[in-house]
């Protein structure tokens, strides 16, 4: 009886086996057919750094369902509650330091942008022009530095005077409602305040010693070219200066338009003193109209808010601060396409819409402010607000020289310097950050 001899044939037998499964693995691998997807084909994980609002995480998961399987946005939230603006900026700062850093993307304020371009992608290579022509011009100029396009922009805020549409009217009538929705000066305020309300406090702003008060500074000093001598620098910033300063003195000491409070308030204080203390002004941005509405108890009163320009010191000249925070990609990420993916969806008109309906941000597209589409004329303000507002100047020691005016500013106002230490005190600070060189080195 024939038997089959096994253990003749094992080695060759084996040997085969081997070699087979691995050229099967092979070709399942490797083949076009997907049994098994590579590990290119895997979802690309995004990180988004920013103050997480329920609109962010709305449009962050319809953006996820959109690109389900090949992006996926993962918020990194920086909440207001926790982080100050400086406080997130310096997270920021040492986060993108590190080179093992997972944040793709991170939302920065405008003003941020010569600091951290260092750490930001280039934004030219994913955005063509006809991408970039839909975007308001100003808007697009708070994203460049040193004539590169390192982010693009979020959203917008300005500057507005809000007032109480009904206390007015009943003050002065359709006159005095008239009057300030054309946008008053200073003067005009201190006149009003003077015939309707009997030399009471009527205005309130954001006066603590913080970015808000270098806002409400350039506002009132109505400088209309603020990177040039007459406010940073040469033989006559001493004198420009002193005068500045002492308006804003006079505005709470001598005129008593607004109350020494205003020294320690924020955007919020500011809001709430003006709503619970029945004042008919107070300085706001624009997105704040939406944020009142759902954190203010006193819905009638929000109801009756209304928008008016900035108050300036030439007739007809109001000149808002422009604010706005700008998308910016990580320069060491890893997945730049699927982050400038995700960048482009936030500022397409779906998510602008959404932003602007849910929190009040301004959009950036130049169809939202279209006129046949704006049926209140709301619209139409804001961007005529836009169009005359003025930025902050673009340095990379910006934080440095706003935080040496509010400082001195605000030592000044709450009368802890005598106004020629306050000025001589700021002008130093700026010298010694090699911002500038006065003509004349002589002291005030």
């Amino acid at each position: 009886m024939n038997t089959f001899n096994f253990a003749k044939y094992q080695t060759p037998i084996v040997f085969f086996l081997v070699i087979s499964s691995i050229v099967t693995i092979g070709l399942l691998y490797f083949s076009p057919f997907n049994f098994y997807p590579s590990s290119a084909e895997k979802e690309s994980l995004v990180y988004f750094a920013e103050n997480m609002t329920p609109a962010h995480y709305e449009l962050i998961d319809l953006f996820n369902r959109r690109f389900k399987g090949k992006i996926k946005v993962m918020p990194v939230d920086l909440p207001y509650s926790k982080f100050t603006t400086n406080r997130r900026k310096e997270l920021i700062s040492r986060i993108l330091g590190n080179q093992t850093s997972k944040i793709d993307i991170f939302a920065i304020d405008h003003i941020w942008m010569p600091r951290f371009s260092k750490w930001a992608e280039p934004m030219d290579q994913y955005f063509n022009q006809e991408e970039l022509s839909k975007i308001l011009h100003s808007a697009i100029g708070l994203c460049k530095y040193n004539n590169v396009l390192y982010g693009m922009p979020f959203f917008l805020d300005v500057g507005i005077l809000y007032y109480r549409q009904t206390m007015l009217k009943a003050a002065g009538g359709v006159p005095l409602l008239e009057m300030v929705e054309k946008g008053l000066t200073w003067n005009e305020m201190i006149e009003i305040q003077s015939e309707y309300f009997n030399r009471k406090e009527i205005y309130s702003f954001q006066g603590a010693n913080y970015e808000g008060l270098m806002c409400n500074f350039l506002e009132i000093i109505n400088w209309p070219d603020i990177n040039g001598k007459s406010f940073l620098g040469g033989v006559t910033a001493v004198n420009e200066t002193k005068v500045a300063f002492r308006f804003i003195h006079d505005l709470i000491y001598k005129h008593h338009v607004a109350g020494i409070e205003v020294l320690d308030f924020n955007e919020n204080d500011s809001f709430n003193h003006a709503l619970q203390n029945g004042l008919p002004f107070f300085r706001g941005w624009a997105s704040a109209a939406k944020s009142l509405s759902r954190t203010n108890d006193g819905k009638a009163e929000v109801d009756d808010l209304r928008m008016a320009p900035i108050p300036s010191s030439i007739p007809g000249k109001s000149m808002p601060v422009l604010g706005g925070w700008n998308l910016m990609i990580a320069s060491n990420s890893k997945v730049k396409i699927q982050a400038a993916e995700f960048v482009k969806f936030l500022i397409s008109d779906e998510a602008q819409q959404i932003l602007f309906k849910k929190n009040g941000y301004l959009p950036v597209l130049t169809d939202f402010y279209d006129e046949k589409r704006d049926t209140t004329r709301r619209k139409y303000f804001l961007r005529t607000q836009i169009e005359n507002s003025i930025t902050r100047f673009a340095h990379p020691d910006y934080t440095k020289i706003s935080d040496a005016l509010t400082s001195n500013l605000h030592n000044y106002l709450y009368r802890k310097e005598s106004l020629d230490h306050s000025v001589s005190n700021y002008l130093r600070s700026l010298r010694l950050t090699g911002f500038f060189k006065l003509e004349s080195e002589d002291e005030p």
